[in-house]
């Protein structure tokens, strides 16, 4: 689930922050930055997981991805995701690509919930 959310935001251009590259190794790097920028300041650090790349979250076409880290940190992800698609939601104007980002948060809370 948090692997999945993750690149659709990226496809979906909510992580591009200016740059004229919008590959999608370039939008998950600058995920991996607003994630631990995110940690940074809440005073948290992720044990397992280094970085976002196609290998780190198993994105191969005809699978599905999936985060392999320590339970800590996908509690830490949701989290994260919960305040990133709170973020980015209210100023997205496609209403489809809105209701989809709902739709995560919905998951994304229960999953939270779901570790307490």
């Amino acid at each position: 689930f948090v692997a999945s959310c993750i690149i659709l935001m990226c496809h979906n251009a909510l992580f591009d922050d200016g740059e004229s590259d919008y590959s999608m190794e370039r939008r998950m790097k600058t995920a991996w930055s607003h994630f631990y920028l995110w940690c940074s300041s809440t005073g948290q650090r992720p044990q397992s997981i280094r970085s976002f790349t196609r290998d780190k979250l198993h994105f191969k076409r005809g699978s599905f991805p999936y985060v392999s880290c320590k339970g800590s940190d996908t509690v830490l992800l949701l989290k994260w995701l919960i305040f990133i698609i709170e973020l980015t939601r209210k100023s997205v104007e496609n209403a489809s690509l809105k209701q989809t980002l709902g739709v995560m948060l919905l998951g994304a809370r229960s999953g939270l919930v779901f570790t307490q």
